[in-house]
């Protein structure tokens, strides 16, 4: 029996199907055969929804980039403790950078590097706001205290997306941005 879903349901169920295959065998492995496959659909049908699989996974980065620009705002908004706060964004991002590791990891080959680049240009845009709210807020309560906050966060930010912290602990991270901030102890 034919089971038919809303053309929103069924999208996301493609994007979802198309993320989890990407975690597992990456973006190259995973055919369009296979993201079909794993949610029980003929391969034409995922035609209907995607060109092709740069398509869905333009898709699976733009949901990913959604949810974490919601936890971010998220955590910009909250009546708590600003280092608090402070520290659970830099976590979330390290977090989140680590995630799309798994998933994106593939996109930083040399043919791939654009698109790479365009992604990280794409999270940039979507949390920037927040960042400078979190950095305003920061000023505002006295608490941060370098010429350039926003310039600094910016660079924090690009820069927990790229660097390992596997090696530090989450104390010795979190006296990084505050020295980078110039936030008294």
């Amino acid at each position: 029996m034919r089971i038919t879903k809303k053309p929103v349901e069924r999208r996301e169920e493609i994007v979802q199907a198309a993320r989890e295959l990407f975690s597992v065998n990456g973006f190259v492995k995973t055919t369009v055969n296979d993201i079909a496959q794993k949610i029980g659909i003929a391969k034409g049908l995922f035609y209907y929804y995607f060109k092709n699989k740069d398509e869905v996974m333009t898709a699976v980065i733009g949901d990913y980039l959604s949810h974490a620009a919601q936890k971010v705002r998220r955590i910009v908004k909250e009546e708590s403790d600003y280092l608090g706060r402070l520290s659970e964004l830099v976590f979330t991002i390290i977090d989140l950078s680590s995630d799309a590791e798994t998933v994106f990891a593939e996109l930083k080959s040399a043919d791939r590097y654009m698109f790479h680049q365009s992604i990280l240009e794409h999270a940039y845009q979507q949390l920037h706001d927040s960042l400078a709210d979190m950095v305003n807020q920061g000023l505002e309560q006295g608490l941060i205290r370098c010429a350039h906050p926003l310039l600094t966060a910016e660079i924090l930010f690009y820069g927990f997306g790229m660097t390992d912290f596997t090696h530090m602990e989450k104390e010795q991270i979190i006296q990084v941005v505050k020295e980078a901030l110039c936030i008294p102890e």
